[in-house]
Parts: C-alpha cells; structure tokens; sequence
C-alpha cells in the first residue's frame, strides 16, 4: 500500500507482463513436457536410450509439468484480479463484514488482494486460497527436479567425456525407456487413492501452518485443534505412504532404476490426479 495512495492495487506494468508471460509459458511447457514423452515413447519403442538419457529425459518431462501447473495456478489468480473492475473489489472487501476500509494491501509473492481495516487487521479477498498454497509448493517442486536434471546431465557429460565405450557398449546395463513408464504408470494408478491423503493433508495444511503464515483462512468452524487430525486423518496418510513405499520399493528393484531419480519422479507423478482435481475444480 502507498502512503501516497492507500488504495493503489497491483503495480499495471508488473502485472500485465506477469500475466502474458504466465498466459505464454503455462501451455509452452505443457507442448514441451509431451513432446519430451514423445521422444521418451519412440526411444522405448527402439530400445536405443540408456538409463542415464532416459531418467534424464523423464525428469525434464516431468519437470516441465510440475512448472506449468506452477505457472498456471497463479496465473488463474491474476486472471481473478484482473477480471474484478474497481467496484467488484470495493464490493469484495465490504462483503467480508469490513466497513471500514482504509486502504488495500496487494501483493505479487505470495499473489495477494488485502482490505486494509481500521482496526488494524488485513483481510484478503479476490484471490482463491489454493492459488498460493499450491503455486508456490510446485514451483518449489519444479526447481528440484530441475536442478535434479542439470545434475544428472552434467555427470553424464562428464562420464561420456572421460570414457569411449566400444561399439555398442554404451547401450549395455542400460535400462530401456519403457521402464520408466512403469514407474509413472504406477504411480499414477496409485495417485487415484492419493487424492484422499493429499486432501487430507490440504486440510491440515490449510488450517494451521498455511492458515499462521496469512497464505489461507482457517475454516471459522474448526475449533477442535489439531488432535483429531492425528488420530483419525494420521493413520489414513501413514498407511497411504507405506503402501506407496512398498510398491515402488518393488518396481525400482525389478526395473533396476536408480534409487534418486526414480523417487523424484514417483513422488511427483503421484500428486498429478490430485492437481488434476484441483484444476478441474477451479474451472468448474
């Protein structure tokens, strides 16, 4: 908020460029993410990617995805800001029960529209609570497999450099790609029952740590405290997570892929039917 102008909102110039480059990149990295797996499926269909390319490429993929659902979530909460005029915001804030605004309180990081009152407290309205609870959580998840993938290229560079295998010994011990397709195959039928814990959680999440940093509103109802979670959503999330361990326990084994990559992608590939709910939900 501006001294100046109490009731200045988000900066126009930062905003719009946010919004084209979200509204450009968001489907950019989806077409990028699926002609990875395209080029993923003809070199299983070829059998002429080794372990370290096909992991590698398999990341990136997924990578790509998890960034664009990053993208894309909080693009749809600048797409809720810029299609409230002046008039739907002033309603906003007074539809709260504030009745006396002194100002607004935008924000870019986390993405933000808040009724200064004159009692002090600032409430935000406009911009849905999941918008920041799930954007920030993916694009962190993003900038892992990222740095997981130009990690992995460079030890390969590296190891191609110092090495000049004999004819055909560079495709020898290497897994076909079309193993990687039982990781995301697996845990994305496993992803399906996920969406029970991962809910779960949300709501958690929502209610006391994400709730005590001013990212989402605790429900007004919930006054039980965190006790009940534990007793009865505890054991739900923990026997989820043990079954989940135990089966990609089994197909890492029997594909003889390798310990990081693999639980990268698994842990990533089964929140997708979860984030899939989400979005269907938000369009809805």
């Amino acid at each position: 908020m501006s001294a100046s102008d109490p009731f200045a909102e988000h900066h126009p110039a930062v905003f719009l460029m946010l919004l084209l480059t979200g509204l450009a990149a968001a489907p950019g990295l989806v077409l990028y993410a699926f002609g990875t797996g395209v080029v993923l499926l003809v070199r299983a269909r070829k059998a002429t990617a080794t372990a370290a390319v096909t992991w590698t490429a398999a990341v990136r993929s997924v990578a790509a995805l998890v960034w664009a659902g990053a993208v894309g979530v909080y693009t749809w909460g600048l797409l809720h800001l810029m299609f409230t005029d002046d008039y739907g915001k002033s309603m906003a804030c007074h539809e709260i029960g504030a009745e006396h605004v002194v100002g607004y309180d935008p924000s870019f990081v986390p993405l933000e529209f808040g009724c200064r009152l004159d009692d002090g407290r600032t409430v935000d309205v406009i911009v849905p609570d999941y918008v920041n609870a799930w954007a920030f959580p993916l694009a962190g998840c993003a900038l892992l497999l990222t740095l997981l993938v130009r990690s992995g290229s460079r030890s390969r560079s590296g190891t191609e450099a110092g090495a000049q295998p004999a004819g055909g010994g560079a495709h020898e011990g290497g897994a076909p790609a079309r193993k990687w397709f039982a990781c995301v195959g697996v845990n994305l039928l496993l992803g399906v029952p996920a969406v029970v814990p991962v809910w779960l959680l949300w709501q958690f999440a929502a209610n006391w740590p994400l709730a005590a940093l001013g990212w989402t509103r605790g429900e007004p109802t919930e006054n039980d405290g965190m006790l009940p979670w534990f007793l009865f959503a505890g054991p739900v999330v923990v026997a989820f997570a043990l079954v989940w361990w135990l089966v990609n326990r089994a197909v890492a084994r029997r594909a003889r892929l390798r310990g990081g990559p693999y639980w990268a992608v698994a842990a990533v590939t089964v929140l997708v039917p979860s984030l899939a709910s989400v979005a269907v939900t938000a369009l809805l």
